[in-house]
C-alpha cells in the first residue's frame, strides 16, 4: 500500500538534507559520481540546448520581443475585451504546453529495424526508474514554459516611450541583462523543483532499490498504488486549465491601480507557477506509467489478464500530437494556406517559433530513440551530400506572373521624353512649375507603413497636389512595398476617377493598417524551416509543382493584403484586376500598348536591389536606360555600373509585385531570386544602399540638364508655336524637391555616437560589411544631397527622432508585422511631421490647410 506523503516542509528538508549529500559525493567523486551525472544528463542534452537556443531568441532578437512587447503594451493599456484575450491567452499558453509535452514524451519504437539499427529502448526506460528520474524529466519538459513567461514578465516590467514612459533604471537594466535574467531565473526554479520534489515512500521504495525482485507486492497492492496515484494525478489535470483560468484573470486586471502594489507577487506567480503546474502532471503521468509497468510484471507473473490504461492514453496523446504536427505541417506548406489573411491572423509568429521547435523536435528525438548512433551521423552526412551535390533551386527562380503576355508588354521611352510628357501635361493645365521626388527607406513594415502614410498625408493634406506634382520615388525594401501600395491606391484612383476615399481619414488609415498590421514573419517561418529547404532535395521538390519559395508565398500574402485593402477603400467590385500587385505588369502603370505617349498620372517608381554575383545596384526602372560604352549621356540617369533588370529581360514582364518584392529580399526572411544567367540572383536593396537616395540623385541631375536644354525636335512636335517658349521657360522654372522618408534620424547626428571597445574582436570585420549600406553609403548620399541642394529643397520625414540617444526606448522594431500601437503611432506621426514639414514642402499648401 501507498503510505501517505510527507508533509511539505518534512519533504523540503528532507530532499535538501539529500541535495547536500548528493553535492558531496559530487564533490569528492565517490564511486564516480560524476561520471554517473553525465550519462545521467546526457538524456536531457536535447533539451538544454533547445532551451538556451529558445531563450536566446526570446531576449537577444528584437523581432521576437516585440510580440511580447506588443502583449505587454496591450495588458498595460487594457484594451482589450475579457474573451479575445482570454482566448489569444489560452491559445499561446496551450502551444508551449504543447512544446513541454513534446520535451517530456518519448517516441514510439520504430520497428524497421535493417534501416535504424538495433537501439534497445530498455536503455532509456531504466533512467525513469532511478529515484527522482521522472520529476527531473518533468522539471527540464517545463523549462520552455518558464522561459516565455519570464520573457512577457520582464516586458510587462519595460518602461514604453511609445506609452509615455520614460526608461527606470530596472527597465534599463532588463534590457541589458535579459539573456542573463532567464538563466538565472531557470537555474533557480531547477533548484527550486529539488526540494519540492513529490515523495511517495512506496513508491520510492520500488524504484529507489533498482531490482524489483527485492519489493514484493501483489496486484493488488499495485491496484491500491495507481488508484492512489490516479487521484494526484486528476488534481494535477485539473490544475492546468484552473492556472490558465487565475492567470488570465490576473493579468486581465494588472493594468488596475488596485493592482500596482501587487504586480512583483502577480508576476513572480506567473513566472513559477504555471511551469511548476506543468512539472507536477507530467511527473505524475510518469509515475503512473512506471508503476502500471511493474504492475504487469506482477500480473504476469501471478497469470492474472491485465489491461493497460495509463499506457494507452500515453500512446492516444503521443500519436494525436504527431497527427496534429503533420496536419499543421501541411497547412504550412500549403501556398493556398498561407496567403489567407486568417493564416496570418492564427499562426501568430510566437506560435510558429514554437511550432518550429516542436516538429524539429518530434522528429530529432524519433532520429535518437530509435537510430544508433552511426547511423545517425551517416544520416545526417547523406543529407548534407544530397544537399550541396544534388540540391534543387528551381523554386528560387523569379516567376514572371504578370497577366501581359511577354511579347506584349508595352515597350519604355527615354528619361527626357517621359518628363516631358509630364510637364507638358501640367504646363497645359497651368499648374506651377514645381516636382517632389521622394526617397524612401527600408526597414520591414515599419518602413512601409511609413512610407505609405507620409506619401498619402502629402496628397491628403494637398487634396491631390502632391500626386500630381510627385515625379518619381525611389525605394528600398519597406519602403518600396510602401510605395508600391501607394501607387496602387492612386492607380485606382486615377482610373475609377474616384478621389474621394484618398480624402477620408477613417480609409486611408485602415487602408494602411490592414496591409501593414499584418503577420508576414510566419510564412517566412516555414519556407526557412519546411518548405524551401524540402525542395531543395531531389524528388522531395516534386510534392511542390508549382515550385513556390518564401518570397513567392511572400508576394501572394502582400498581393492578398493590398488587394483586400482595396476593395475597403473602393469598394467590392472595383479591383482594375483580380490579384492586382501580383498581376499588373510593372511597365503598364506608365505605358499603354500601341500608345506613343505614356501615362504621366502617377510617379515613376523606382524599386533598387543588389545584385550577389557581385554586390552591384541593380534598378527596376519603367525608363529606357543608355547602356552604351560610348560616354553617358547627361540627359541618362543611368549607365553601365547598374543592373538594368527591365532591360536585360526584355522578352519577360515583371509584375508591380515582382518588381517590388525584388527590392525587399531581406537575407533568410526572404530567399534570394535569381532570374536568368544573364542577369543573376538579387537580394534586398539595402545591401547596396538603404535609402534609395543614389538613384533618385542620378535621376534628379538628369532632369536639371533636362530642364536647361530641353530636346527642341520634341517640343516643335508636340507643342503649338506660340506655347513653345512658354513650355521653355516652364521647365527652366521648374523647381525640384527630394522628400526623405526614412525611420531614425541619425543622419546628420554621427557625432553624437558612443562606442564601445570590445575585448572580442573576432566579429568586427562582419559587423563592418553589415553596416556599411547603412551608416557607409546611405549616410554618403545623404549628406552629398544635403550639401548640394541645401535644406530647404531636402526635407527630411523621420519616424523616430533619437539623435543617437541610446538611453530612449522609443522602439518601432524593424519587422514584417506591427503592433496596434506601433501602427496607431506612425499615423498620428505621419499626420504630425507632414503638418509640420508642409510650409517647406509647398507653403501655398499650408496656406490652404489653414
Amino acid at each position: 500500500m501507498i503510505t501517505n506523503p510527507d508533509t511539505f516542509f518534512k519533504r523540503l528538508k528532507r530532499n535538501a538534507r539529500e541535495n547536500a549529500e548528493w553535492l558531496v559525493e559530487l564533490w569528492n567523486n565517490q564511486d564516480r559520481e560524476r561520471d554517473k551525472l553525465l550519462r545521467y544528463y546526457r538524456w536531457h542534452f536535447k533539451e538544454l540546448v533547445l532551451c538556451v537556443l529558445l531563450a536566446y531568441l526570446l531576449t537577444r532578437v528584437d523581432k521576437v520581443q516585440q510580440f511580447f512587447s506588443a502583449f505587454a503594451i496591450e495588458i498595460k493599456r487594457g484594451h482589450h475585451e475579457f474573451l479575445h484575450f482570454a482566448l489569444v491567452f489560452g491559445l499561446n499558453g496551450l502551444v508551449v504546453f504543447w512544446l513541454c509535452y513534446v520535451f517530456w514524451h518519448k517516441p514510439a519504437r520504430v520497428r524497421a529495424r535493417f534501416i535504424f539499427g538495433d537501439r534497445r529502448r530498455e536503455d532509456f526506460e531504466a533512467y525513469y526508474r532511478k529515484p527522482g528520474g521522472a520529476w527531473r524529466v518533468a522539471m527540464v519538459s517545463a523549462l520552455p514554459m518558464l522561459l516565455v513567461n519570464v520573457t512577457l514578465s520582464m516586458a510587462l516590467l519595460r518602461d514604453y516611450e511609445l506609452l509615455g514612459e520614460r526608461p527606470s533604471p530596472l527597465s534599463e537594466w532588463l534590457d541589458s541583462n535579459a539573456f542573463y535574467v532567464q538563466i538565472i531565473v531557470a537555474a533557480l526554479y531547477l533548484a527550486l523543483g529539488s526540494l519540492i520534489r513529490p515523495r511517495y515512500r512506496a513508491v520510492q521504495n520500488i524504484i529507489g532499490t533498482g531490482n524489483r525482485k527485492e519489493i514484493h507486492l501483489t496486484a493488488s497492492q499495485y491496484d491500491a498504488m495507481l488508484g492512489s496515484l490516479w487521484k494526484t494525478f486528476i488534481v494535477n489535470l485539473l490544475l492546468l486549465p484552473a492556472g490558465i483560468l487565475i492567470l488570465t484573470i490576473l493579468l486581465w486586471f494588472y493594468h488596475t491601480p488596485a493592482f500596482q502594489s501587487f504586480q512583483y507577487i502577480t508576476l513572480l506567480f506567473f513566472v513559477l507557477a504555471p511551469p511548476l503546474t506543468v512539472a507536477f502532471f507530467l511527473s505524475s503521468f510518469s509515475e503512473c506509467l512506471i508503476i502500471e509497468r511493474r504492475k504487469e510484471d506482477q500480473y504476469k507473473e501471478e497469470e492474472l489478464p491485465f489491461e493497460q490504461k495509463f499506457e494507452k492514453w500515453y500512446n492516444w496523446l503521443m500519436g494525436t500530437s504527431y497527427v496534429i504536427s503533420i496536419l499543421i505541417f501541411l497547412l504550412c506548406n500549403s501556398s493556398w494556406i498561407t496567403r489567407q489573411e486568417w493564416f496570418s491572423q492564427w499562426m501568430f509568429p510566437i506560435a510558429m517559433l514554437l511550432f518550429i521547435f516542436i516538429a524539429y523536435y518530434q522528429a530529432l528525438d524519433l532520429l535518437t530513440y530509435n537510430t544508433t548512433r552511426v547511423r545517425f551521423y551517416l544520416f545526417s552526412l547523406f543529407c548534407i551530400t544530397v544537399l550541396i551535390i544534388w540540391g534543387r533551386s528551381d523554386h528560387y527562380r523569379m516567376k514572371f506572373d504578370s497577366a501581359t503576355p511577354h511579347h506584349r508588354s508595352p515597350k519604355r521611352t527615354n528619361l527626357e521624353t517621359y518628363y516631358l510628357n509630364w510637364a507638358k501635361d501640367r504646363f497645359l493645365q497651368g499648374e506651377p512649375a514645381e516636382a517632389y521626388l521622394a526617397a524612401a527607406e527600408g526597414g520591414g513594415s515599419r518602413s512601409g507603413a511609413w512610407t505609405c502614410a507620409v506619401l498619402t498625408q502629402l496628397d491628403m493634406a494637398s487634396q491631390g497636389a502632391f500626386r500630381r506634382h510627385c515625379f518619381a520615388i525611389s525605394g528600398v525594401s519597406g519602403g518600396a512595398v510602401g510605395s508600391a501600395a501607394t501607387i496602387a491606391l492612386w492607380d485606382h484612383a486615377s482610373k475609377l476617377q474616384v478621389d474621394s476615399p484618398l480624402y477620408n481619414p477613417a480609409k486611408r488609415d485602415k487602408y494602411i493598417e490592414r496591409i501593414f498590421r499584418r503577420n508576414y514573419i510566419s510564412t517566412a517561418l516555414a519556407g526557412i524551416f519546411f518548405y524551401d529547404l524540402i525542395q531543395q532535395f531531389p524528388l522531395l521538390n516534386n510534392f511542390y509543382p508549382e515550385h513556390n519559395s518564401r518570397t513567392d508565398r511572400h508576394q501572394d500574402e502582400e498581393d492578398n493584403a493590398v488587394c483586400l485593402s482595396l476593395c475597403d477603400m473602393f469598394g467590392e467590385q472595383t479591383l482594375l484586376r483580380e490579384h492586382y500587385l501580383k498581376k499588373t505588369d510593372f511597365l503598364s502603370l506608365y505605358y499603354e500598348q500601341d500608345s506613343v505617349a505614356p501615362r504621366t498620372d502617377l510617379p515613376l517608381f523606382f524599386p533598387n536591389t543588389c545584385r550577389v554575383e557581385d554586390g552591384r545596384r541593380g534598378i527596376l526602372s519603367p525608363i529606357l536606360i543608355d547602356k552604351s560604352d560610348k560616354g553617358r549621356d547627361r540627359k541618362s540617369p543611368f549607365s553601365t555600373t547598374i543592373v538594368d533588370i527591365v532591360g536585360i529581360c526584355d522578352s519577360l514582364s515583371p509584375s508591380l509585385g515582382e518588381a517590388t518584392s525584388l527590392s525587399e529580399l531581406f537575407p533568410y526572411v526572404n530567399a534570394p531570386v535569381f532570374i536568368n544567367k544573364n542577369t543573376g540572383s538579387f537580394m534586398d536593396g539595402g545591401a547596396y544602399e538603404n535609402l534609395g537616395l543614389t538613384t533618385l540623385y542620378e535621376v534628379k541631375q538628369s532632369l536639371d540638364v533636362i530642364c536647361e536644354h530641353p530636346d527642341s525636335n520634341w517640343i516643335a512636335t508636340n507643342l503649338p508655336e506660340k506655347q513653345q517658349e512658354g513650355f521653355r521657360q516652364y521647365l527652366r522654372d521648374m523647381r525640384f524637391k527630394i522628400l526623405l522618408i526614412y525611420n531614425i534620424d541619425n543622419h546628420g547626428y554621427e557625432m553624437l555616437a558612443e562606442y564601445k571597445n570590445y575585448s572580442i574582436k573576432l566579429f568586427d570585420p562582419i559587423m563592418a560589411m553589415l553596416q556599411t549600406p547603412f551608416g557607409g553609403h546611405t549616410d554618403y548620399i545623404y549628406h552629398k544631397v544635403k550639401f548640394e541642394m541645401g535644406d530647404s529643397s531636402v526635407i527630411d520625414f523621420p519616424l523616430l527622432e533619437t539623435k543617437f540617444d541610446t538611453t530612449r526606448t522609443e522602439k518601432i522594431v524593424m519587422s514584417r508585422w506591427l503592433s496596434e500601437l506601433e501602427l496607431d503611432t506612425i499615423l498620428q506621426r505621419s499626420v504630425s511631421r507632414v503638418d509640420a514639414k508642409l510650409g517647406k514642402v509647398n507653403k501655398r499648401w499650408l496656406q490652404k490647410a489653414q
